[in-house]
């Protein structure tokens, strides 16, 4: 659960990065489906996090390439990563 929480921290602080001051503080249980295709390298290493319970999918991160992202409207969006 450890890496979940710091991916919801890395989108949440890229946002705020994005559109200014925003703080946002939540606190839900996710659950991590590994093995999804990354769009960024190709290999099955993308973990994906989910709001326990839900199908509504939060973020991902690659295992392999180091790709973060959140979902929007279905769709991964990357975040800018090093």
């Amino acid at each position: 659960m450890h890496g979940g929480f710091l991916l919801i921290s890395v989108i949440f602080t890229h946002l705020s990065n994005l559109y200014g001051r925003i703080r946002v503080y939540v606190l839900f249980a996710m659950e991590k489906i590994e093995g999804d295709l990354c769009p960024r390298c190709g290999q099955k290493t993308l973990d994906v996090y989910y709001e326990e319970g839900s199908d509504l999918q939060l973020g991902a991160r690659c295992e392999e390439c180091g790709l973060k992202g959140f979902f929007m409207n279905g769709k991964l969006v990357p975040l800018a990563t090093t």
